[in-house]
């Protein structure tokens, strides 16, 4: 069989149709499949990325629930401001129980934070080493949120065993007026 001319012309014309066909479409598309796929991969990257983060995010949300709840039972122990002589005088009762007697009180400077208040009281406490450990174990039982800042115990010269304590006692409470807390910070002790 022979080839004529426009048979040669018929093969060379879809042989160059193939071949454009190839540099047009198909070479073009493996390129774009190409940066799809790349794409595809960096987005993958990026969610898996997400989801690791916002799993650290569901841990923390709880964590941060637990400390609103401990902030709440914080609070709940706080005294409101008119309750702190009561508050002085359940601490004078529960020396009196412990057979130390409180020879003075001293209310000092208050002083403001952000969420609460402090006021320090001074205690002047006398009797028995033994009945002033009691006391102080005693008053570390108490719900209201205390701290003591100062003691200085000294040795009584009238009885052997008994002690002479100079305590500060900072008492925290909450403001009746909560813009209070906010505006009295230049109070100094």
């Amino acid at each position: 069989m022979r080839f004529r001319a426009r048979e040669i012309f018929f093969v060379l014309a879809m042989i160059a149709l193939f071949g454009c066909a190839y540099l047009m479409v198909f070479r073009q598309a493996a390129v774009q499949r190409a940066s799809l796929r790349a794409d595809m991969a960096a987005k993958q990257k990026s969610l898996s990325d997400l989801r690791r983060a916002t799993a650290g995010a569901d841990q923390l949300k709880l964590k941060v629930d637990a400390l609103d709840a401990e902030m709440a039972a914080f609070e709940t122990r706080l005294p409101m401001e008119s309750e702190l002589d009561l508050v002085v005088a359940k601490i004078a009762s529960l020396a009196n129980r412990s057979k130390v007697t409180v020879e003075a009180t001293q209310s000092l400077a208050t002083k403001s934070a952000e969420m609460y208040r402090e006021r320090p009281v001074r205690f002047s406490l006398s009797g028995d080493f033994d009945n002033l450990y009691t006391f102080l174990q005693q008053l570390e039982q108490l719900p209201h949120v205390m701290r003591i800042t100062q003691l200085k115990l000294a040795k009584s010269d009238q009885h052997d065993g008994d002690a002479r304590a100079e305590m500060t006692l900072s008492l925290y409470f909450k403001s009746a007026d909560p813009q209070t807390v906010a505006t009295s910070d230049t109070e100094t002790p």
